[in-house]
């Protein structure tokens, strides 16, 4: 369903279509003015991301929350992420955008959506690879605990009591429990640590920029 979009030989990110709805999952090769630039018919709704599962309706401003809907055509709903997975979803008359990082898994902003939404697809972007995202127990337990059913599926013993955990299957068991076993769910399995094209903040921590994402529906 994405196609990756290149310009100048960059790989500006992946883009597709449901029906009449826009899908964008954007590298580190796209900033704030250059989405803006590339998609002037749309209006970018941004938020003040803060690791919660608060999901708000989209809004102007840059009001403080991890996901937010709409039904309204050409509002684009903006995520921004290093390494979190980004959801984007449509359902209902609706779309929705999630930023589902370790903290976002743990307290289930997925299923805080479903009030919102009733979704039919969802769309997962560039995230930490199982490979790569090594925790501490303590975030293992609180996440295994957040997807019920999965168990030892989800994460492997790493080196010195670390554990490697699979963020990207959390956030799926999380959707299908959420909506239904049937929700269609596509991904793009770019790992942001390893992959130089996206950006990463345990790569490069306070330096790192953001992979911004967004869903519309298309007037």
């Amino acid at each position: 369903m994405f196609k990756a979009v290149v310009h100048d030989g960059s790989l500006l990110g992946f883009a597709g279509t449901r029906a009449n709805r826009f899908f964008f999952f954007g590298s580190r090769h796209v900033t704030r003015l250059d989405m803006e630039a590339r998609f002037p018919h749309y209006s970018f709704h941004y938020l003040k991301q803060v690791h919660g599962r608060s999901v708000i309706q989209a809004q102007s401003g840059t009001p403080e929350a991890d996901g937010h809907f709409t039904d309204q055509p050409g509002h684009a709903l903006v995520i921004q992420s290093a390494d979190c997975v980004p959801v984007l979803l449509a359902g209902n008359r609706r779309v929705g955008a999630l930023h589902a990082g370790w903290r976002g898994v743990a307290q289930n902003i997925v299923d805080a959506s479903r009030a919102h939404l009733q979704a039919e697809f969802a769309a997962i972007g560039p995230h930490i690879a199982f490979a790569s995202f090594e925790v501490g127990a303590d975030v293992k337990d609180r996440l295994t605990q957040a997807c019920p059913g999965e168990g030892s599926r989800l994460f492997r013993a790493g080196a010195h009591g670390k554990y490697f955990f699979d963020l990207k299957s959390g956030v799926r068991a999380q959707l299908h429990g959420a909506f239904s076993m049937g929700l269609e769910i596509v991904e793009q399995t770019n790992d942001t640590l390893t992959d130089q094209t996206f950006n990463s903040f345990r790569r490069d921590r306070q330096a790192a920029g953001r992979n911004l994402s967004f869903v519309v529906i298309n007037p």
